[in-house]
């Protein structure tokens, strides 16, 4: 029986990488825990010096390959540039077909199993029918204005350029440990074929079983404080980009699974990096009202921007974690480890 190691990549916190560091390492024990006894899941976030290099290093000595889950919500520049690049600078081969860019933004999984289109522009306000739109708050393209990669994996490939010297949150690198350093001087000579390998799955955002987490954390709230869906207004809170649609793709095709499986007397997607802002469009949600943060971890934007944009609509209905911190999260990921080491023959 091979040995099967995952290696869970976050944004994590530039300003402040040790805390971000530690919770995903204790997400990834929690993953760990539902996953067979010969499993070693590391983490690494990207903001931290040195971390992913670290974790990384051990994989010349595997003979499966390393299979990396990112911890994102869209399938941006962080996860088909900056991390692809970074691996490959450490002397790694991805296969799998995943360490390239896999069409941002174009995954209808979540829209598929709502019986939905998955590829419809709409403004972010919906009805109680999956994908009915109401007038109003008519979303600007992305592209309009400035912007950067978020720590959702907002960015897509136009984001790539950066002028020289330039250093924004995807350059969160220092230099590498030693391990990280004499790798790619042992597998630099080796060809291709025989270099030690990983294989990039799909972000967390676009696993379709991330409709089965919203939906239940929804019901539970509803439930908590005997509220129907019908009588209650919901807003899908996200990142969104300036620079690429893809991460508003990801929160409206989630939007509208919701909706085709609960009613809810309004619901509104809006978000902290484009238009429709939060601040202005969750003005006006009919009460009682929810707020679902489509975030893959807790931070500044969830702990602080999120809070802050919400009030100044005067928004005074239940916050619900991220779904990155929902109970069913590990399982989940698990969930895709298992299915991708099946794939690969390892038992």
């Amino acid at each position: 029986m091979t040995a099967q190691r995952a290696l869970i990549v976050a944004h994590g916190q530039p300003s402040d990488p040790g805390p971000a560091e530690a919770a995903l390492a204790e997400f990834a024990a929690r993953v760990a825990e539902c996953l067979p006894g010969d499993w070693t899941v590391g983490a690494a976030t990207l903001a931290a010096p040195g971390a992913l290099e670290a974790a990384l290093a051990p994989a010349g000595n595997e003979a499966a390959p390393l299979l990396i889950y990112p911890m994102f919500i869209a399938d941006g520049w962080f996860t088909q540039v900056n991390l692809p690049s970074r691996i490959r600078e450490a002397g790694l081969e991805i296969i799998g077909g995943d360490g390239g860019p896999r069409g941002v933004g174009e995954d209808n999984s979540l829209s598929r199993a709502a019986g939905g289109d998955g590829g419809r522009p709409e403004d972010g306000v919906e009805g109680r029918g999956a994908g009915q739109v109401s007038g109003g708050g008519v979303d600007t393209p992305a592209g309009n204005g400035a912007g950067h990669p978020g720590a959702d994996g907002t960015g897509g490939p136009q984001a790539v350029a950066r002028p020289a010297g330039e250093k924004t949150p995807g350059d969160m690198r220092a230099a590498p440990s030693s391990a990280s350093e004499m790798l790619p001087r042992i597998v630099g000579s080796v060809p291709p074929a025989a270099r030690p390998s990983v294989r990039i799955l799909p972000p967390f955002g676009l696993d379709a079983g991330i409709l089965r987490l919203a939906l239940r954390a929804l019901r539970t709230a509803l439930a908590e404080q005997g509220l129907r869906a019908a009588e209650t207004g919901l807003i899908v809170a996200a990142h969104g980009s300036f620079k690429s649609p893809a991460p508003a793709a990801v929160a409206r095709r989630l939007a509208r699974a919701i909706i085709a499986e609960l009613p809810f007397a309004e619901m509104r997607t809006a978000f902290i990096d484009q238009a429709p802002r939060i601040a202005e469009f969750a003005r006006g949600l009919p009460a009682p009202s929810l707020c679902l943060p489509l975030f893959a971890a807790a931070g500044g934007h969830v702990e602080e921007d999120l809070p802050a944009a919400l009030a100044e609509a005067g928004f005074s209905g239940r916050i619900l974690a991220p779904l990155g911190l929902n109970q069913g999260a590990p399982d989940l990921v698990a969930a895709a480890l298992l299915a991708a080491s099946a794939e690969q023959g390892d038992p």
